[in-house]
């Protein structure tokens, strides 16, 4: 599909994967590009690259407005505004959540009734299985479970969703979940106080907070003193766990990060910390970079702040504010880093553009051609985002 053939549309999210790139609208449309193994572009099409943004037909998704997008390894999900979970790509492990491995080509929904009927408010996915939470604070897993990741008190792969026991997280409500390679974190209010809140923990543990292997079941990290401090977000990938707080003696924002092993370059034991002033700061991360987006409390002005976590000339974690000019004058409201395995990047900006660029083997960036790219370029702004006149700026 030519996507100059289509409206101006304003980009909300963006997800990566092995090789490719998802782009979800404010209208509730999905674009893909890049590698189409598995046919995990969901555009009825086998092994074939795309190297421009092209639209999922919305019939797939039964003409439901999607809301939310995450991608796994090989393997997409999304929920409509309905509350209706659909899945494609990648069939093995049962990650996709039909009951079999077959792949998918194209998005299909995932049987309600897994869900008990009740609709889904929020999804989630790792490396190669999937979580999504319905409205009455009911969590589901399903997909690879080496690690015990899917929180069942087991290590078997499961092929449809499958409840969590709510005892696991003491039945209390889910604010905030996060998924990395093998492991999940949530984020849940206290029972007994409004102002605390708690992190859970299962799957691999590559940080400090459990002293097991594995667990396959969701523990409470009250091994670690959090205090009084209220968590705010979690964010876990391969490499490294974040989480935010709102600091009580600053009254700003308290960023706590844990490094996996060696590679990092510093000691897993260690917590790297930072404090920012501001309150409104916006955590994100990709397979190797964390980074925070802050917004300065009197302005709209927003400041990207990034770590490295593999530097290449000392052993400590640095902080780094990132170059705006390469962006124009527009504010950065999304930004997924460079990652070693997949080598490419993406940022959204607060008009709704879209800017790409790293490796591009697979077309991934969008770009129209198969050709890296060491600089930011804007993914065809004839069909996403808003009019931005930068010398009026």
């Amino acid at each position: 599909m030519n996507a100059s053939t289509k409206t101006k549309e304003k980009i909300v999210h963006v997800c990566k994967s092995q090789g490719n790139t998802f782009i979800l609208t404010q209208t509730g449309n999905v674009y893909s590009m890049g590698c189409n193994s598995n046919g995990k572009l969901g555009l009825e099409i086998d092994d074939k690259h795309v190297p421009f943004p092209s639209l999922i037909d919305p019939k797939h998704f039964n003409h439901e407005k999607i809301i939310q997008m995450h991608t796994g390894f090989n393997h997409s999900i999304a929920l409509s505004q309905d509350g209706n979970v659909y899945s494609w790509g990648s069939g093995t492990s049962g990650r996709l959540g039909h009951g079999d491995e077959s792949n998918k080509n194209v998005p299909h929904k995932i049987d309600c009734v897994c869900f008990n009927d009740e609709p889904v408010k929020l999804i989630q996915t790792g490396l190669h299985f999937s979580f999504a939470l319905t409205k009455n604070n009911k969590l589901y897993s399903w997909g690879e479970n080496e690690h015990g990741q899917l929180a069942l008190g087991n290590t078997e792969n499961q092929f449809k969703p499958t409840l969590v026991e709510p005892s696991t997280y003491n039945n209390e409500h889910i604010l905030k979940m996060s998924c990395g390679y093998d492991h999940v974190f949530l984020v849940t209010q206290d029972k007994n106080s409004k102002e605390k809140t708690n992190l859970y923990a299962c799957g691999s543990s590559p940080f400090i907070l459990i002293d097991e292997k594995h667990t396959n079941l969701f523990r409470c990290m009250d091994s670690y003193n959090f205090g009084n401090q209220k968590i705010k977000d979690v964010k876990c990938e391969q490499w490294f766990l974040m989480v935010s707080f709102e600091d009580n003696v600053s009254m700003g924002t308290k960023i706590c990060v844990w490094f996996r092993g060696q590679q990092s370059g510093i000691n897993s034991n260690e917590v790297e910390t930072l404090f920012l002033k501001e309150k409104k700061v916006d955590i994100q991360s990709s397979s190797h970079h964390l980074f925070a987006i802050v917004k300065k409390d009197e302005s709209d002005e927003k400041t990207v702040f990034s770590w490295m976590i593999f530097p290449k000339e000392t052993n400590k974690i640095g902080l780094i504010q990132t170059n705006m000019e390469c962006f124009g004058l527009e504010q950065i409201v999304s930004i997924d880093l460079n990652s070693v395995l997949f080598g490419h990047s993406c940022a959204i900006t607060q008009s709704g553009n879209l800017f790409t660029w790293g490796f591009n083997h697979h077309g991934q960036l969008g770009l129209g051609h198969y050709e890296n790219v060491k600089t930011p370029q804007i993914c065809f702004p004839e069909l996403f985002g808003i009019e931005v006149d930068y010398k009026k700026q």
